[in-house]
């Protein structure tokens, strides 16, 4: 499975470092990967969840972040592990239990829709002009 290494000092989390690190800070940027230490292209800081949070909550934070993992502490930052999204999907009941909850979430009223059409209209009307004469 594709994890993400935690990176701690004393006990307490001070980085991460994933996929998305290794591709965007150290492949892209073409740094020799045996020269370039971890904590030179790792997330430093990152949101972590605790033990009590729910699949759904978990979830629902790597989506808005789009994080592919998070860090799993204590309240006193002790490190206790580490989930990935794809440890939410098989939690969740794997793909059946997948697609229900993204057939409930599609069932929901999205306020956000409204507002997208709002903006959408309310910009088609400021980008309107008058023509302009031609003086040729």
């Amino acid at each position: 499975a594709r994890k993400a290494a935690l990176v701690v000092e004393s006990g307490r989390l001070v980085g991460i470092f994933g996929f998305k690190d290794m591709m965007s800070r150290a492949i892209a940027k073409e740094l020799p990967l045996d020269l370039t230490p971890v904590s030179t292209v790792m997330t430093p800081n990152p949101e972590a969840v605790s033990p009590d949070t729910t699949v759904m909550e978990a979830l629902q934070i790597m989506h808005d972040n789009k994080f592919l993992t998070l860090p799993v502490c204590e309240s006193n930052g002790s490190v206790i592990g580490i989930v990935d999204v794809m440890d939410c999907v098989y939690a969740s009941g794997g793909a059946e239990g997948w697609r229900s909850i993204f057939s409930s979430a599609m069932e929901c009223d999205d306020v956000t829709e409204t507002a997208s059409v709002h903006s959408y209209r309310s910009a088609s009307v400021r980008s309107v002009k008058k023509p302009q004469k031609d003086n040729a």
